[in-house]
């Protein structure tokens, strides 16, 4: 029979049963094997039954697979610190080269690495006497590393400051724990550690805790230092919070009109869905507690069929640039007539749009009641509007306020930027939303258990030991070059992984895009920020604890919980030096980042056909489900996190990871300053949410430690400090999240701006919260005031 199970667990075996049916009959049909205990060197040999059940059950009678079978991530073995030197030296060499081609490139392609210094946007700090930035070859370091904090506001926002400034958050944060476990846990590690690692023949393992035998007092140092790292990252953490809030602050003070008085209003009932019934409505409910009123509420409308005219408007327009193109470089007479044709297409389809604009201004001006009975109204009108206030005083005061008893009407938020606002999100029917919803997190929970056998599959079929045991001319090949092989053997590991996970953010935007209800384009990246995030430390970090199946190892781990514990405490140590290669290897990202080869390309490809300026409009911007800031702001969170996590276990990570967020400082100054397109600014929330992840990250590395310390340490002792860092970090979060910084407060919205810092631009402020394809005057061609997608 099954042993008695809590309701979680019920419905867990439920939830198996449905997915493999015949394993209720293989438990009644043949009881658990006693367990087997394979120690990783140096842990303590616990034989008690209670142990036992703590150390998992995995022999050389079963099947259960470590972390190198299942995502092809290598453990700690002999030669580990040959095959870092040469990881190391390829990386290096690989990221010289791709900077060496880029300071040629950028000298040779000015529209694509330097536009913004060219426009003006973005200041050239140096005099061309020291360095040129314009011609020189290495005139863009100096200018990087001397640009301003105020010039990085004004060419990339908020949001690309912060991105730099964790960098530098990350830097201070590791040279504190850094240098202090280096210099300390290192020598302890190698001299009084026990000579474990030594007597398996791994050099590099006798810098980690792999090569202390259990029992040794160094556990007792290793302790200090964790309660020692904690302080550190809350400390630092609640420095950079206190000075991102004042900036913060001086950005909402500054933000321009409308979106600094203009509030989302989203899930307004059918009976005041019309311009002017949600305007009275809203007056009514803060009458008398604001000090000014409404200045304009505007509700979205349903403009499907509208876009459409226009898509196929642009695509005659890019139809009669490239004919004109042609006609200045070739002369050519059938281009002539094309011009001539396309432009009388064009001219129909413009009647078109402004016919189908004009319908739709019609029938929105119409009272609402007489919509009701045409049955019209759904048709014309969705349930979000942007509601303008005469100052920004009363729209913090509405954002702030509840509105009614019920949360799923008039909600209430501050509106991302009028350029980056996605209406076509604002389109669908409430039921239509629930559901798209549901089917799209079913999707990524799909994605999430897929991964693992495609990881899987990748690996093995990428190994050098299966190439040469299944295709013999490749084992020829290597047979006089073992040295290249080994090479290879010891950086494809960490390029598989890194190559895998970099397809993650284009299928998460897909399935944003098609299901979720985001709002706009930069709200959509900090929502794939988060979900990154997490999926790369699950299949990156997280994986090493899983040493069996997948399923398996979720059910055990609901079953008896401490056998996560047992996990961190062997598979995680063990798997310290690949990590040190997988940092190492984010050294070539960066710099590959740098070069900007993707939109270079499609560059040169469209100046075959369009002038400078269009073929780079056409270009820009990069691909953001990789470039953008939420998918840069994951992977950044994701180093630090591997970096915190192995800290005490193998200090030597600390200086790798510290010279990948120099690089990451260097090459984002460079291209968010002067080479990329400004993207719309949500002021730093993405800094936010690295924060968080730090907390996440933090509570990661003291449970790892707590674990190692409750298996091999010989007293309490050890296993109570660390204990006392959950308090620690407990309290870091809760004066964490006291900070106000979503909305301006009451007492910071009459507080005077700072005119020095150009923190929004000046477009800004003449942008309108009107759908782009309906705000036109007549007198004037509606193509010429499209808004684009980025500005």
């Amino acid at each position: 029979m099954l042993p008695h199970y809590n309701v979680g667990v019920r419905t867990a075996v439920v939830l198996w049963c449905m997915a493999d049916p015949f394993w209720a009959l293989r438990q009644v049909a043949s009881p658990p094997a006693d367990p087997v205990i394979v120690l990783h060197p140096g842990t303590r040999n616990m034989t008690s039954p209670q142990s036992l059940l703590l150390m998992g059950t995995s022999g050389p009678d079963d099947d259960a697979t470590g972390p190198n079978d299942l995502m092809g991530i290598p453990e700690n073995a002999s030669g580990d610190l040959r095959r870092f030197i040469a990881t190391l030296a390829v990386n290096l060499i690989f990221a010289v080269c791709l900077i060496a081609a880029f300071t040629l490139i950028r000298v040779q392609v000015p529209m694509m690495y330097s536009r913004k210094a060219m426009t003006g946007l973005a200041a050239t700090p140096l005099p061309p006497r020291f360095f040129d930035f314009y011609r020189s070859w290495l005139g863009w370091i100096p200018a990087c590393l001397t640009v301003p904090p105020a010039e990085r506001v004004r060419a990339s926002g908020l949001d690309g400051l912060k991105l730099i400034d964790f960098s530098e958050f990350a830097i201070r944060t590791f040279t504190l724990i850094g240098v202090p476990a280096t210099l300390v846990l290192c020598p302890l590690y190698y001299g009084w550690g026990g000579g474990v690692a030594a007597k398996n023949g791994e050099k590099l393992s006798q810098l980690s805790i792999a090569n202390v035998e259990s029992g040794s007092w160094v556990f007792w140092v290793a302790a200090v230092f964790t309660v020692y790292s904690v302080l550190v990252v809350e400390w630092m953490l609640l420095s950079s919070m206190e000075t991102f809030i004042q900036q913060r602050m001086s950005w909402l003070r500054a933000m321009p009109c409308p979106r600094y008085n203009t509030i989302l209003v989203e899930d307004i009932p059918l009976e005041y869905r019309h311009d002017s019934l949600v305007k009275a409505h809203i007056e009514q409910a803060f009458k008398g507690a604001l000090l000014g009123d409404v200045s304009a509420a505007t509700m979205v409308k349903h403009t499907e069929k509208l876009l459409a005219l226009q898509e196929e408007w642009w695509a005659l327009d890019m139809q009669l640039k490239e004919a004109k193109y042609r006609v200045s470089q070739l002369k050519r007479a059938e281009d002539e007539i094309v011009i001539a044709a396309t432009g009388q297409h064009m001219k129909r389809k413009d009647e078109e749009v402004h016919k189908e604009r004009e319908r739709l201004l019609a029938k929105a001006s119409i009272p609402w009641r007489e919509l009701v009975e045409e049955g019209t109204l759904e048709e014309i009108y969705t349930d979000t509007a942007f509601v303008t206030f005469s100052n920004k005083r009363s729209a913090a005061i509405a954002v702030g306020s509840p509105f009614c008893v019920r949360k799923d009407q008039f909600r209430m938020t501050i509106p991302p930027d009028p350029a980056d606002v996605l209406y076509s999100d604002f389109l669908s029917t409430p039921l239509r939303r629930e559901f798209n919803s549901f089917f799209g997190k079913g999707l990524i929970l799909v994605l999430f258990f897929t991964y693992i056998p495609l990881v899987s599959v990748l690996s093995v079929l990428c190994n050098v030991d299966f190439m040469r045991s299944k295709l013999p001319a490749v084992d020829d090949f290597f047979k006089e070059r073992e040295n290249l092989a080994e090479i290879i053997e010891a950086n494809l590991g960490a390029y598989i992984l890194i190559g895998v996970m970099s397809f993650v953010p284009t299928v998460l935007m897909h399935i944003f895009k098609a299901f979720f209800r985001l709002r706009a384009n930069q709200w959509m990246q900090v929502t794939l920020q988060k979900y990154y995030f997490w999926y790369m430390v699950f299949f990156s970090v997280l994986v090493t604890t899983i040493d069996k199946g997948l399923w398996e190892y979720l059910w055990q781990t609901a079953y008896d919980p401490q056998q996560l514990y047992m996990a961190l405490a062997v598979n995680v140590p063990r798997c310290s030096n690949f990590y040190m290669s997988f940092i190492v290897a984010h050294y070539v990202t960066h710099c590959l980042n740098l070069t900007r080869y993707s939109p270079t390309i499609k560059y040169l490809l469209y100046r075959l056909a369009l002038n400078p300026p269009d073929a780079a409009d056409k270009a820009e911007p990069e691909d953001q489900d990789y470039y953008g800031f939420g998918g840069r702001s994951a992977r950044a969170s994701l180093v630090f996190t591997i970096a915190l996590m192995y800290s005490i276990l193998s200090p030597m990570i600390v200086p790798v990871a510290m010279i990948e967020f120099a690089l990451h400082h260097l090459v984002y100054s460079y291209l968010l300053v002067y080479a990329e397109t400004r993207k719309p600014d949500l002021g730093g929330v993405f800094f936010v949410q690295q924060l968080v992840d730090v907390q996440w990250a933090l509570l990661l590395f003291i449970l790892t430690m707590f674990s190692i310390l409750m298996i091999r340490a010989r007293s309490n002792g050890p296993v109570i400090l660390c204990f006392f860092c959950l308090f620690i970090a407990g309290e870091g979060y809760r004066r964490f999240v006291t900070f106000t910084w979503e909305v301006l407060p009451i007492m910071e919205s009459d507080a005077k701006k700072d005119e020095n810092l150009m923190l929004h631009r000046e477009e800004d402020s003449h942008k309108s919260y009107v759908q782009a394809e309906l705000r036109i005057n007549d007198c004037e061609h509606w193509s010429h005031h499209v808004v684009p997608l980025f500005s």
